[in-house]
């Protein structure tokens, strides 16, 4: 999330095409953090009471972008826990 911290200046000059370039760095960052930091965006997709309606928007695409996770795995994760 480093990277992300250098964009945040531009993100206050409130220039559309920084905001956007801002957004899809977050949600690059968050895919690339995993499936916890995936969820935490997902889950701020749907709070645009709090967010702004595009940063919203932009999150949102972690819905559709994510890949599946293969219900195997889980059942082989659970059964070696018990």
């Amino acid at each position: 999330l480093r990277p992300l911290l250098l964009l945040l200046p531009a993100l206050l000059l409130r220039g559309r095409a920084w905001q956007s370039r801002f957004e899809r760095a977050l949600v690059h960052a968050l895919e690339r953090g995993g499936p916890c930091l995936t969820k935490l965006g997902q889950w701020a997709s749907t709070r645009p009471d709090v967010l702004p309606a595009s940063l919203c928007a932009t999150l949102g695409e972690l819905h559709s972008r994510v890949e599946p996770h293969a219900l195997e795995l889980s059942r082989a994760a659970i059964s070696a826990s018990f």
